[in-house]
């Protein structure tokens, strides 16, 4: 598996929990579900910036699960995972697509589209 398939994955699971009204916070048993596709990432580097942002963001994803979540922190760290998928979707994987960019954004945050105040350039 790509990095980019499993960002989108896991991007997928927090679009379908909110839209359904559940709390997108992961459970024990998800954590350890991601930890698993995590090793089955595909790691030969590669010279496409998408796909190295894709990977900087995996790798993200696996320090934070590199402890065993607890009850108390679920939520805080589900938060963290979706911020920073929602961060690599507006900047990289989003803009290797043409079209309207409003519209993309409309789908990872809930049809709020682009907010110009998280909006920055490394």
């Amino acid at each position: 598996m790509r990095a980019r398939e499993l960002i989108y994955f896991i991007q997928g699971y927090f679009e379908i929990a909110e839209a359904g009204g559940n709390s997108a916070a992961l459970t024990v048993e998800q954590f350890k579900a991601i930890k698993e596709l995590i090793k089955d990432v595909d790691k030969k580097p590669t010279n496409n910036v998408t796909d190295k942002a894709c990977m900087a963001t995996i790798n993200f994803i696996d320090g934070i699960l590199s402890t065993d979540p607890t009850p108390a922190n679920l939520n805080s760290t589900s938060k963290l995972i979706k911020e920073k998928l929602n961060d690599t979707f507006l900047h990289s994987v989003d803009q290797s697509y043409e079209g309207n960019q409003t519209n993309f954004q409309n789908t990872h945050n809930g049809g709020q589209g682009i907010k110009p105040e998280v909006i920055f350039r490394c």
